[in-house]
């Protein structure tokens, strides 16, 4: 798909679904029909992407990875015969059951809770048209979706500001439960919009890079802003988003996005305009607003029980070895296994670990294929940094990267929107399809 006139309908069919991605898919969970929005409006950009790979001769081995991740759920839900199924760690109490209740053993699948797996199944339609449209698209295509995120982070953190007016929730909020007195824009979760705008530090600076060199001083001038302004609203508004990951990860989001533009060959004052101005917002934060956000991190009783649930989510995981217990099955499955200590008034409907999560739903199966994820991730990375690698591409392997660092303390991947920046992300990582482009 080398030319823009071939790309058009691809193109604006991605750009529908990140629309439609960012106006629905702000929750992991409790919102069945705006996700099956977003399902649905996948299908046009799937449906292109398909066609243009079947025409492409090459093939990057990243959608040999999709496969193994889309095919995981998928085997978890084909029907198998009691002779095999009732003999799986993940089965035997199923088994039992059945047995003491009189019950005729029959086909069944792996996954214990086959109604959550393909929930999940077919969450992953989204992210998966997003990653093939993006590996079609040229650079200029690429830039303009990186634009649409970048806008409609904008237009969040303006439904934000209205939500701060309601500190007791209201009509802002568009999700429920949620987190009345955060910013918590389109999402459901601070945490999850904690993520959303670091992830989106870089990626604006990945688009203001090429524009800081043109011969146009108004360019230049534009881009300075976007570059400027990017990481010193993301950086305030994580004061009012309170998510302790979030403010965590602000300064490796700030130092990835610097050597996106580090490698433009900038003038030294361009580059200092770009280095101080997150640093004068992280002071003004530090000055005016650290009394909320430290009060955060003094929530230590909190802090400490997520992490003492890990051991049990890795010995309940243990239990349902080698195949695990289905996609989409934590809750009730780490409810069943949860130790009487730390039972209480409430329950982990995520492992706040998705390694973790990962782990106790797929078992081994899970681990490899996360493995060939990492090491194709790795390799992708590694050209992005090389002097041939485009300067988006690098600023979408620090975005991507620091999804999955917050995916280590939460579950930001569960999410539509979020998990459809990340496939954006990684296709970013391929190299474009366009013969005639240099690293721009």
């Amino acid at each position: 798909m080398a030319d823009n006139g071939s790309e058009r309908p691809l193109l604006a069919a991605s750009a529908f679904l990140c629309l439609a991605a960012v106006a629905f898919g702000g929750a992991s969970a409790g919102a069945p029909l705006r996700l099956a929005v977003v399902e649905l409006c996948a299908l046009p950009a799937l449906t292109l992407a398909l066609l243009g790979a079947a025409r492409d001769r090459r093939v990057d081995w990243g959608v040999g990875v999709l496969t193994l991740i889309v095919g995981t759920p998928l085997l978890q839900l084909v029907l198998l015969p009691p002779s095999v199924w009732r003999h799986l760690a993940a089965s035997a109490e199923r088994s039992d059951a059945l047995a003491a209740a009189g019950v005729a053993l029959g086909w069944a699948p792996l996954s214990l809770f086959p109604a959550a797996t393909l929930d999940c199944l077919l969450a992953l339609i989204a992210p998966a048209a997003i990653f093939l449209a993006t590996t079609q698209l040229t650079s200029r295509g690429r830039r303009r979706l990186a634009g649409l995120w970048l806008a409609s982070a904008s237009a969040g953190l303006v439904l934000g500001m209205v939500q701060l007016s309601q500190p007791d929730g209201g009509w802002a909020y568009l999700y429920v439960p949620t987190n009345p007195g955060s910013l918590v824009g389109l999402f459901a979760n601070r945490n999850h919009q904690a993520a959303w705008l670091l992830a989106l530090i870089p990626i604006s600076a990945g688009l203001a890079a090429p524009e800081l060199l043109a011969s146009d001083s108004r360019k230049r001038a534009a881009a300075i802003a976007i570059g400027a302004l990017a990481p010193i609203l993301a950086i305030v508004a994580l004061a009012a988003v309170r998510s302790r990951a979030g403010v965590l990860l602000a300064a490796p989001a700030a130092v990835g996005a610097l050597a996106v533009l580090a490698g433009s060959r900038l003038p030294r004052r361009t580059l200092a305009i770009l280095a101080i101005a997150p640093l004068i917002a992280g002071a003004a934060v530090a000055a005016f607003a650290s009394g909320p956000v430290l009060d955060r991190f003094a929530d230590q009783p909190r802090l400490e029980a997520r992490a003492e649930t890990w051991p049990a989510v890795v010995d309940a995981g243990r239990g349902v070895m080698p195949l695990g217990s289905g996609v989409g099955s934590f809750d009730r499955v780490f409810r069943a296994a949860e130790p009487l200590g730390l039972v209480g008034p409430t329950f982990l409907n995520h492992a706040h670990n998705d390694y973790l999560e990962v782990w106790i739903e797929t078992g081994l199966v899970g681990a490899l294929v996360l493995a060939a994820f990492l090491v194709w991730f790795g390799l992708r990375v590694a050209r992005a940094w090389s002097p041939s690698g485009s300067r988006l591409a690098r600023a979408s392997s620090v975005s991507a990267g620091l999804l999955m660092a917050a995916s280590a303390v939460d579950y930001p991947l569960r999410t539509e929107t979020l998990a459809c920046l990340f496939a954006y992300a990684c296709g970013c990582l391929v190299p474009s399809r366009t013969a005639a482009e240099s690293a721009a």
